[in-house]
């Protein structure tokens, strides 16, 4: 029934969800704090270039500079449990 199809995709939407949310809050937790936050801020919240400088209080060039590490710290943080592609 049309009922019971939706209900069971919300369910697996929901389950979906909590896995993704588990599985970047893992991937976080293998950097710093300030590694969380800069990538925190420019993936999950959307912010680039001047938004993201602004509510990191440095310049956009300072921003890229420091997104572009965490990520690299990120990926070999990953790497180094065996976690990476």
């Amino acid at each position: 029934d049309w009922f019971e199809r939706l209900t069971r995709s919300h369910q697996y939407n929901q389950e979906f969800r909590i896995e993704a949310n588990e599985t970047v809050e893992h991937l976080l937790s293998l950097v710093s704090d300030a590694d969380q936050q800069v990538i925190r801020l420019a993936i999950l919240d959307d912010l680039n270039g001047e938004a993201l400088a602004k509510r990191l209080g440095i310049s956009a060039g300072a921003a890229r500079v420091r997104l572009h590490r965490a990520l690299n710290r990120l990926r070999i943080a990953r790497q180094a449990r065996g976690e990476g592609e």
